[in-house]
């Protein structure tokens, strides 16, 4: 931890994190508190508003998103392998090819309306799923 705080102000930078609001966090970070909604928005404000509070839950997002945050290319890559996986669930694969191709006809620069993109993104995965249905996997039904 770089930046060094009382315990209520390192409370309300962890409370951030994990509250809808501000106010809720500041409320989350002092207990038993009998201040009025207005008082616990002005003190959550203030606090916000603090550079050593917000460097706090700066670095507290930093240390969160991490591993847990996918780039643009960790999806793309993730979609690929799905897509290729045969071991996959077939509805899995074609969903993710389907995100794949609405992806590429936007970086293709289609000059189409992103509704017309999908529509034909939707189609390509649907003929898909009929010529797996037919080819590969007879009897097989998607529920929709």
């Amino acid at each position: 931890m770089a930046t060094k705080l009382n315990k209520q102000q390192e409370d309300f930078a962890q409370a951030v994190l994990t509250e809808k609001t501000a106010v809720a966090a500041w409320k989350k970070s002092h207990p038993g508190s009998k201040a009025s909604a207005k008082t616990a928005k002005e003190k959550a404000s203030r606090l916000l508003q603090n550079p050593k509070v917000a460097q706090r839950i700066a670095e507290l997002r930093e240390e969160a998103a991490g591993p847990a945050i996918m780039t643009l290319n960790d999806i793309l890559i993730f979609w690929s392998l799905t897509t290729q996986n045969g071991s996959e669930d077939i509805f899995a694969r074609l969903s993710a090819s389907n995100s794949l191709a609405r992806h590429y006809y936007k970086l293709e620069g289609v000059k189409k309306t992103a509704e017309e993109s999908a529509q034909k993104a939707t189609k390509i995965a649907d003929d898909f799923a009929q010529f797996c249905e037919r080819q590969l996997t007879p009897g097989l039904t998607r529920n929709r």
